[in-house]
């Protein structure tokens, strides 16, 4: 339906099903892929973000493997990544945090270096596709002043000029990623 945008954040949390059980999610690693497949079959452009916790109570390197093969089949856009830390009220709050905080530490750079090379290589591909952006306000990058918008996609976007208004929506080309923001050029209105 063009009406929806092509992105869907869909958080899965950890890859393992005991975790999964651990944390009440009530669904499965197989059901979450599932589901994320049914979603790419209808949608076959669709930008997956997601939230991932690591170093839950007792979570093994083996099952932090587990999380890494979602990413890896999952493809995701972007991520919240997370550490474990206890939370009043929830289900591991009496659990005993039997990570430790150095484990957790490298899990977490190890998951989110995987992301951003995956992340970067997703952006990379849209570069030289036109779009069209909702512009959000102004921000100013080094000297330059730019207008900023995201994508139906959900992913950033700066473009300079001086002549658009909140909301206008705008339709670019991208041109080249600073980091993980596109730089945008209009093209021609319909």
């Amino acid at each position: 339906d063009a009406r929806v945008c092509p992105h869907l954040h869909l958080p899965f949390q950890a890859g393992s099903n005991r975790i999964l059980d651990l944390m009440n999610r009530g669904y499965t690693r197989e059901k979450y892929l599932e589901i994320v497949s049914r979603a790419r079959d209808a949608v076959p452009d669709l930008a997956l973000s997601t939230d991932i916790i690591v170093g839950f109570p007792s979570e093994s390197g083996k099952e932090f493997e587990e999380t890494l093969e979602i990413v890896e089949k999952a493809r995701f856009d972007s991520a919240f990544t997370f550490k474990y830390s206890p939370r009043q009220g929830t289900a591991a709050a009496g659990m005993e945090d039997s990570v430790p905080a150095e484990v957790k530490k490298e899990r977490l750079n190890v998951l989110n270096g995987k992301i951003r090379a995956m992340r970067k290589d997703i952006l990379q591909n849209q570069l030289g596709r036109r779009v069209e952006i909702l512009l959000d306000g102004r921000t100013k990058k080094e000297e330059y002043l730019f207008w900023k918008g995201r994508t139906p996609h959900f992913r950033n976007v700066l473009l300079p000029g001086d002549y658009f208004r909140d909301g206008d929506i705008v339709p670019v080309v991208l041109k080249k990623l600073r980091n993980f923001t596109f730089v945008g050029e209009e093209t021609a209105r319909r």
